[in-house]
């Protein structure tokens, strides 16, 4: 059915590949110990790879081991992956993602992406947070199916620097020079 059945580049080991039935490539592996095993659902997509060790094949904390869940209408909802931690996606009515969480592991933080869209379904705002931490927020408004403008802004960095500070009046300001508006606040430090 002309799927590939090896590769090899300049003198390293050739990687020779199986394919089920249906032209899915479900392994990888060469004479080195390299193996790579692949899953699919019935209607062909991706939902378990494991990657690593053939000579080794029980050394879970060695290898990557990753699955993919998705919903009735083949949506993504959650990939499981023993190196970088568990992605969760929660999605709207019209199937776009309202919220990506990766819970992280001992090296990788926790990190959240929250999206809003109007009522033509185009994104308006996204917000990204690293441990609990918001880091940066974008806006952007579309005319006429272009966007039309975009404001962005890293807040990581502005909360350390320009933490809210108070006046001689008592009066609380975030930032000299800043402007609040319906939609976001821009800060001018």
């Amino acid at each position: 059915m002309g799927e590939l059945e090896q590769w090899q580049l300049d003198s390293h080991s050739p990687l020779t590949f199986t394919h089920d039935l249906r032209g899915h490539e479900i392994t990888r592996q060469n004479d080195t110990g390299f193996r790579q095993q692949l899953g699919y659902t019935p209607t062909g997509m991706l939902t378990q790879q494991r990657a690593g060790s053939n000579t080794e094949p029980d050394a879970r904390n060695k290898d990557l081991q990753r699955q993919w869940l998705y919903d009735k209408p083949y949506n993504l909802t959650m990939i499981a992956d023993s190196l970088r931690g568990t992605a969760v996606h929660t999605l709207t009515a019209n199937d776009q993602i309202s919220h990506a969480t990766w819970t992280g592991n001992s090296s990788v933080p926790m990190r959240e992406e929250r999206f809003t869209y109007d009522q033509n379904l185009n994104i308006t705002r996204r917000q990204t947070w690293v441990n609990d931490v918001m880091e940066s927020e974008a806006y952007q408004q579309q005319q006429h199916g272009q966007v039309a403008s975009r404001d962005a802004q890293s807040l990581a960095a502005h909360h350390l620097m320009h933490q809210p500070r108070q006046r001689e009046t008592g009066r609380r300001e975030i930032c000299p020079g800043s402007e609040r508006t319906q939609h976001h606040l821009e800060i001018r430090c």
